[in-house]
């Protein structure tokens, strides 16, 4: 992956002048052509953002090992994202709604394990509905078994 950095644009470069901060500079992937992220000098360090993820770095060429790395653990998600997207939609409908319902609850009950304050009530809930989830999920995959017998 080749990343270069743009110059500022004259429009950004006369905002931050008025708000007294330095312009912001766009990274781009040169391979791809994509605007993968940005940088800027703020208070003495450079202060990057690239997808999800930001910093501050002191020297640019340490930022723009920062949003590389960013960018190649932001493109490992989407692909794991495509790929758990094409599993889900290769099962038969009854076991997709019911495993896409699983998933959901999974989230909800990893939700309030890590809340700051446990409500017992709201955790049992979600344990609750990811064991019925749990059970439509196993009822839809006898379902597409027999189907497919």
């Amino acid at each position: 992956m080749r990343l270069s950095q743009t110059k500022p644009d004259p429009s950004t470069a006369i905002n931050s002048a008025t708000f007294q901060r330095a312009a912001v500079k766009r990274v781009i992937d040169e391979d791809t052509g994509e605007r993968v992220g940005w940088m800027r000098l703020c208070f003495g360090e450079i202060e990057w953002s690239a997808f999800d993820y930001q910093g501050f770095s002191a020297t640019e060429a340490e930022a723009l090992a920062e949003i590389e790395a960013a960018v190649l653990q932001h493109r490992a998600n989407e692909a794991a994202d495509a790929a758990y997207v094409a599993e889900v939609m290769a099962l038969p409908e009854p076991a997709r709604t019911a495993r896409r319902n699983r998933d959901k609850a999974v989230v909800m009950v990893e939700v309030e394990r890590h809340r700051i304050v446990i409500n017992a009530y709201d955790l049992a809930n979600a344990e609750r509905a990811l064991a019925d989830a749990e059970a439509d999920l196993d009822a839809a995959m006898a379902i597409g078994n027999r189907r497919a017998a």
